[in-house]
């Protein structure tokens, strides 16, 4: 039986939920994705969920955010006077916004709170901070011995 080593090339279904259940991505009704188990382009936590599955193996497992994206961080999340935000600006919680920095690029960030002198932005990316439910699949494995 082939397991999955380091260096090994692998090719994979597999899709990625957050735990409400809201996809992240997936491989499913695509072609299924290969690469060298050790690969810096494949997000970190896959190869070692990979490791020693053997050819035709499903597992489905629950990452904490910590050991996928990383967990939030807290000098992204801020208050903002309501007086300082431009009429146009719809303050609803989950309503996404760009706000203009100096020197900077736009930051993207998404309402979530919002009273009546203020709102509270959060500009962490989506996945940050999210566990998350990755089942593998595993199609095929090329040993780097062959």
């Amino acid at each position: 039986m082939d397991l999955a080593h380091e260096n090994d090339i692998v090719t994979i279904h597999y899709t990625i939920r957050y735990t409400n259940g809201e996809l992240y991505d997936t491989t499913e009704g695509k072609e299924p994705i290969s690469f060298k188990l050790n690969s810096p382009d494949i997000l970190p936590f896959i190869p070692t969920l990979i490791k020693n599955m053997s050819i035709g193996e499903v597992k489905t497992i629950t990452i904490k955010a910590k050991d996928a994206f990383g967990e939030k961080l807290p000098t992204l999340i801020k208050s903002i006077k309501t007086e300082t935000i431009p009429t146009h600006v719809k303050q609803e919680v989950g309503n996404k916004i760009e706000i203009q920095q100096k020197d900077a690029l736009p930051l993207q960030a998404t309402i979530i709170d919002v009273q009546d002198t203020y709102i509270t932005i959060d500009a962490n990316p989506a996945p940050i901070g999210k566990d998350l439910v990755i089942k593998i699949e595993i199609i095929d494995i090329e040993s780097e011995n062959s």
